[in-house]
């Protein structure tokens, strides 16, 4: 099935930026943020409530396959595709 049409109130499009395909999504327990998660290695850090990216991170040498928040929204675990896992 595909779309014939799409919101774009809530569609952002980053300039002067290579695009890599999202392997991995984290909300924040308290939906203030979302995290994602890139076969680069990198994560963006997002504004749920404004639909903005906060900040970038080269985070692993591998593609990102995993990311959650833990209960109190203190740490984000991140998992590559070489078996890394980084708290944050």
């Amino acid at each position: 099935m595909y779309a014939s049409s799409v919101c774009t109130k809530f569609v952002h499009t980053s300039i002067n930026k290579v695009r890599h395909p999202l392997n991995a999504l984290a909300t924040s327990p308290d939906g203030k943020r979302v995290v994602t998660g890139a076969t680069s290695g990198e994560f963006t850090l997002w504004n749920s409530q404004y639909f903005n990216f906060e900040t970038i991170l080269q985070a692993h040498e591998n593609a990102i396959r995993s990311l959650i928040f833990t209960h109190s929204d203190e740490f984000l675990l991140s998992g590559d595709h070489g078996g890394v896992v980084k708290y944050w």
